[in-house]
């Protein structure tokens, strides 16, 4: 039992993780409500990838995926989704509010999927020792409270 909860709470982390950019999400839904400029929700977007999501998506990259090998399904379409996502918020000079749907869709749906179907298989074959280099990397702040902008509130 005491191995079991020491391979799971460092992946707490993880969950942490996701929990900030699921909070991403929300907020470019309260913004888009409240009809809130463009130009502030995207500048937030874009904030949280120099800040959060681009470094979340390399660490999954680097270490994570490996540990269930590149060629795996649920690694294949979770870094199909990375590109996705990256195209979607560096790629458009203008967004669109159907441009901030997608954004914030395609984010959530992709944490949901990792959640639920990639971090199970993922945990099955973790060490205590990647877990420990893991959790190394992942900080505990809300990266969005740091945004002065709180254009959601």
């Amino acid at each position: 039992m005491t191995e079991l909860l020491e391979t799971i709470i460092p992946l707490d982390r993880f969950y942490r993780e996701h929990h900030s950019l699921l909070k991403l999400c929300w907020r470019i839904r309260q913004g888009q409500e409240k009809g809130i400029d463009i130009v502030r929700i995207r500048s937030y977007i874009e904030y949280m990838w120099a800040s959060s999501l681009s470094l979340h998506f390399e660490i999954e990259e680097r270490y994570v995926f490996p540990i269930l090998g590149n060629e795996n399904e649920l690694v294949q379409r979770a870094l199909s989704e990375h590109r996705w996502i990256q195209k979607l918020i560096l790629s458009q000079k203008d967004y669109s509010f159907k441009t901030l749907n997608r954004i914030e869709e395609r984010l959530e749906r992709h944490i949901r999927f990792e959640e639920k179907n990639l971090f199970p298989e993922f945990q099955k074959l973790v060490s205590d020792e990647q877990c420990e280099l893991l959790e190394s990397f992942y900080n505990d702040g809300d990266e969005g409270q740091q945004w002065d902008d709180q254009f959601w509130l």
